[in-house]
């Protein structure tokens, strides 16, 4: 039988920052297991000061505090800006998209129609990998980011096709599921095209 090894949460949160970030070429990650710290070395001044403004310097899981550290600090430009700033070169980053809403602009931050896979403990997943969308590791990893949206690019067959193929053969994962139910009948992730009909979703696994 296999052992399965269950990382902390904060090691899985580290995971996602380095996967958010680890095909940037600008941006190179390193965790200090015994400090418990991630260090973000960003050759990009931009996207340095992008990262300072818009991580948080530190978080805390439970009695153990996770420390972030990246140089330079400190910017001021807006957060969509740094978000535009911050992503762009970075092969996941498809395109930003503004839009002006009464008195409201909206940013909307669109990555590439991809599915990232990296190793997290998933006991849903037999290889322990999650599997997930760059939109969602995005909210994940910035908590805060008022009137900034985490979108991902028009829908194409390889997408749908991994969605529909999870639901037909009931390995359909909580988040997949509570996926589908956010798009279900806007269908793609920004522009309303259908990406399911309701009877392509079948029974699945919690």
């Amino acid at each position: 039988m296999k052992n399965i090894k269950l990382a902390a949460p904060w090691i899985q949160y580290a995971s996602a920052v380095k996967a958010l970030f680890e095909r940037d070429e600008d941006i190179k990650f390193f965790y200090d297991e015994d400090k418990v710290e991630i260090k973000l070395l960003v050759s990009n001044a931009d996207k340095a000061n992008a990262l300072a403004e818009l991580l948080p310097e530190e978080k805390v899981f439970g009695n153990v505090t996770l420390y972030i550290n990246i140089v330079p600090a400190n910017y001021t430009k807006p957060k969509s800006v740094l978000f535009k700033e911050l992503f762009e070169g970075n092969p996941i980053f498809k395109d930003a998209i503004d839009v002006q809403m009464q008195s409201n602009p909206l940013t909307y931050i669109v990555f590439e129609k991809e599915v990232v896979q990296y190793y997290n403990d998933n006991l849903q997943d037999p290889y322990g990998l999650r599997s997930t969308l760059y939109q969602i590791l995005a909210d994940e990893v910035f908590p805060e980011h008022e009137g900034v949206f985490f979108c991902t690019d028009k829908n194409n067959d390889n997408l749908v096709n991994w969605f529909k193929n999870n639901m037909e053969k009931n390995q359909a994962t909580a988040e997949e599921v509570k996926l589908w139910e956010k798009y279900n009948g806007k269908g793609s992730f920004y522009d309303g095209s259908v990406l399911f009909k309701k009877g392509d979703i079948k029974n699945t696994k919690e």
